[in-house]
């Protein structure tokens, strides 16, 4: 008994073994099946988290696009907005600059009526001046049956005085 036992128990352990082995098979594949599980969860996942990450990525280059062309504008209005007033301080100074001469034109307009003015003054103060100075020279004219008339010379200039023509 006891060869029978120990055949029966070597029997037995082999077959336990054999069970054992089979069950680790078992057990294996089911780690096998639920890693392959696992795997294929995760291979979805990272499927799914790709496909989310290209409409993200399509959904963010749709936005993109006129985000910049926002910013180029908003670039592009700031330097309008920077050149416009540089224009118009260049323009403020430019009316300075043609008010001042507008002011020079007429203080040189003023100084020259005065001049005038002047020289007409001067010219009559000449012209009274050489008639003191000069002297008269007197022609008499005669006239038949008219009475006699003077001449007067200043300057070169002669003036006639008519005669009356009273009887």
């Amino acid at each position: 008994m006891s060869q029978l036992d120990s055949e029966a128990g070597s029997f037995t352990i082999n077959t336990i073994s054999d069970l054992d082995k089979e069950r680790l098979f078992k057990a294996a594949l089911n780690e096998e099946s639920d890693v392959n599980t696992l795997m294929s969860y995760y291979r979805d996942r990272i499927n799914e988290f790709d496909r989310r990450r290209e409409e993200w990525l399509e959904k963010f280059n749709k936005v993109r696009t006129p985000q910049d062309e926002a910013h180029r504008q908003a670039w592009e209005l700031q330097k309008r907005k920077d050149e416009s007033i540089e224009l118009k301080q260049t323009l403020e100074e430019e009316k300075l600059k043609l008010y001042n001469e507008r002011q020079d034109i007429i203080d040189i307009i003023k100084e020259n009526d005065q001049l005038k003015l002047k020289e007409l003054q001067d010219r009559k103060k000449i012209s009274e001046l050489s008639m003191l100075g000069d002297p008269i020279e007197q022609e008499i004219v005669f006239y038949k049956d008219v009475k006699p008339g003077n001449l007067s010379q200043f300057f070169n200039i002669k003036f006639f005085k008519k005669p009356s023509t009273s009887t």
